[in-house]
């Protein structure tokens, strides 16, 4: 088998790990075993890239990734091709920005930009570089960045992919924007932009973005006043994420529902889905989510008149911000 079918194989599977589709492991497994002898540096690459993938994917195990990752540039990256090293260096920018690291994140997301800048603007590099400027969008906002520079670099994302068939990844971008648009409270150009995104990933083959693209409309509704019209896309969302099994997913839809409940004044039904989300973001050990969680616990048993549970919600917070 020629290097570039090889290759190809390896790029497919990765998308479906990326997707967190049913079969993506098994085949992933199969990959590993057909190709166990084959020691082209560009196929270790692809193999323990997608390896790290899974990591960070079905884990939810951001350390391993790192490990995976770091590993496989020290072994075979001197003999790499430069995008299949971008693609470690990226993961790795991910995931420590998953970590709340921001600065160590930032540090391998721009390594991995200039790689890919250096490189042939294949489709390959294009899908990555865009991945890559989503990611650094991600970062900054995150790290308490202005909204402006992270639709800069989203709007490079969607430079990179015009010319391309990556849908998915254009509809990830779009979801990105309407992101930073609901984080400035700016309601309207947030939903039109969820709405784009979510009309390109209606065929996706996975169901991890349509999820989040629903709760995030569901969001607008919320905030806009349609609450019947919001509860429908939020259930919608939480239903997929349950059958999918993503533990943050799952945190992040009953977060959502919480903000849902109270802005309504439903303070019951609000701290029970809260209490919920906490539930599965400390199985998955999402730290930033956790420490919101905890925050808001305390300030709604406060208003609850719950104050043994305030106290214990800030203990843990406490404990939690100094870890």
């Amino acid at each position: 088998m020629d290097h570039g079918h090889i290759q190809r194989l390896i790029a497919a599977n990765r998308e479906q790990v990326r997707l967190k589709t049913a079969t993506a492991l098994q085949n992933l497994a199969m990959l590993h075993a057909s190709f166990h002898d084959v020691e082209d540096a560009d196929t270790r690459l692809g193999l323990l890239l997608s390896d790290s993938w899974a990591a960070m994917v079905f884990q939810t195990d951001y350390t391993r990734s790192i490990q995976l990752s770091q590993d496989a540039i020290r072994r075979y990256g001197a003999d790499g091709s430069p995008v299949q090293v971008a693609g470690h260096e990226a993961i790795i920018g991910r995931c420590y920005t998953l970590q709340m690291r921001y600065a160590h994140g930032r540090e391998y997301l721009l390594r991995a930009e200039q790689r890919c800048l250096r490189a042939e603007a294949t489709e390959e590099m294009r899908a990555l570089l865009s991945d890559i400027l989503h990611d650094l969008a991600m970062n900054h906002q995150q790290s308490g960045g202005s909204a402006e520079g992270t639709l800069l670099y989203l709007e490079r994302a969607l430079e990179a992919l015009a010319p391309t068939q990556w849908h998915t990844r254009k509809g990830v971008c779009l979801m990105g924007c309407g992101n930073a648009y609901f984080g400035q409270g700016k309601v309207e150009p947030a939903l039109a932009h969820y709405q784009q995104a979510e009309a390109l990933l209606a065929d996706e083959t996975g169901i991890t973005n349509r999820a989040a693209v629903l709760s995030n409309i569901g969001l607008c509704y919320t905030n806009m006043g349609e609450y019947e019209i919001a509860e429908t896309y939020l259930r919608s969302a939480l239903d997929m994420r349950l059958r999918l099994g993503s533990y943050p997913d799952i945190a992040n839809s009953y977060y959502n529902l919480f903000a849902h409940y109270e802005r309504q004044g439903a303070h019951i039904r609000a701290y029970e889905n809260l209490l919920a989300s906490r539930d599965y973001a400390f199985i998955s050990h999402t730290r930033s989510l956790q420490l919101v969680i905890l925050s808001d616990l305390e300030r709604l048993a406060t208003t609850l008149g719950d104050k043994e549970a305030a106290a214990k919600h800030r203990r843990q917070y406490e404990q939690m911000a100094e870890g």
